[in-house]
């Protein structure tokens, strides 16, 4: 059964900011109205005042031509920032949308996509930037105090709002970028052996597309479109070549997979990941190794953390960590070599519940 939004309620002594010009955006920001497919009447005592901060910035909209070359946006709603589709320039200052397939994947957009679009987006006034890296510092501790579910209710209910607007909407085909494309999938261009060469990718001795620079590292740790059955899509080629880490780890899924986590566990931070018995346990993971333990945890952390303070950065750009400061935390080279070959799973389900 759904809960109503009325049963929730933020408690007494809920987490506020006391940064008086967050203060102030905060406040005229619940004074404006909101598109009521994204935040209606009593939904404000469901979610953090970051989250609340975000949507007010939002509007929903349909893929345009750009985002359906991704097959994952066919078909689906999602939302973008309402002043660059106001202004219509959606793409400035990163891409400033989503299409989310889940409430989960909703609540890492907002908190990494969106965030990072909106504190470098120029459209967004300063004073709206400064309230929300403020309240994304808060978020955790007010995700804390939240009654349990309540956040996570709100965004399944806002996804079901987005998935009907999608089916309900008619959408007419395109004629340029700029106009919303009908619900169905554009035509792939498959690369062809040129393009495929020039990407670094070959026919593996499965049969299958692959990578040639990342082919050593396990898949989930690689960048996205590493691996095809078929012959690839030339776009999507292109893009992985773009964001390959080589023999090195792509830590966004596990960066994404984390903070979901958390976010989801009332009193729970990304700190965690920090905490001596978590260490340990992921030491027993990966067979005992130092190294590998410590940018699974440390890492991950540290990838949070700097890129909370540099807007500028999205999850595809997470090698920008390897400088002397971040270095020995996040550097991940051929680490894939030191992956065990079997782990005793008894001694880690052990460790787990000690």
């Amino acid at each position: 059964a759904c809960t109503s939004s009325s049963s929730f309620e933020r408690p007494a002594h809920f987490p506020v900011s006391k940064d008086e010009e967050t203060v102030r955006v905060l406040a005229a920001a619940k004074e404006e109205k909101c598109d009521e497919i994204l935040l209606r009447l009593g939904e404000e005592s469901l979610v953090t005042d970051f989250v609340l901060l975000i949507m007010k910035q939002l509007a929903p909209c349909h893929p345009m031509a750009s985002d359906m070359k991704f097959r994952r946006n066919v078909g689906k709603s999602g939302v973008c920032c309402k002043r660059c589709n106001e202004q219509g320039r959606m793409g400035y200052g990163g891409s400033g949308r989503t299409f989310p397939s889940a409430p989960d994947n909703l609540a890492s957009s907002l908190k990494e996509s969106m965030f990072n679009h909106l504190v470098q987006c120029e459209l967004v006034p300063e004073p709206v930037k400064h309230a929300l890296r403020d309240l994304k510092a808060l978020h955790s501790d007010q995700m804390a105090s939240l009654q349990f579910g309540a956040q996570r209710q709100y965004l399944r209910i806002l996804h079901e709002r987005l998935t009907v607007w999608a089916v309900q909407a008619r959408i007419e085909s395109s004629g340029g970028d700029d106009t919303p494309f009908r619900l169905s999938a554009p035509p792939q261009v498959a690369a062809n052996d040129a393009i495929l060469e020039e990407n670094g990718f070959a026919v593996m001795a499965s049969g299958w597309y692959g990578c040639l620079q990342c082919r050593m590292v396990p898949v989930d740790l690689r960048a996205a479109g590493s691996l095809s059955q078929e012959r690839p899509d030339q776009t999507l080629v292109q893009q992985h070549y773009k964001n390959c880490k080589a023999d090195s780890f792509d830590l966004s899924t596990l960066l994404t997979t984390t903070t979901n986590m958390v976010d989801s566990i009332p009193g729970v931070s990304i700190d965690l990941l920090k905490n001596p018995a978590f260490k340990e346990f992921v030491r027993s993971l990966v067979g005992g190794n130092e190294t590998l333990a410590h940018v699974f945890t440390d890492g991950i952390v540290e990838l949070d953390r700097r890129m909370g303070a540099d807007s500028s950065a999205t999850k595809e750009d997470s090698d920008y960590l390897h400088d002397d400061e971040a270095a020995s935390i996040t550097d991940s080279k051929c680490l894939w070599a030191s992956f065990p070959a079997r782990i005793n799973i008894a001694v880690t389900t052990e460790r787990l519940l000690n």
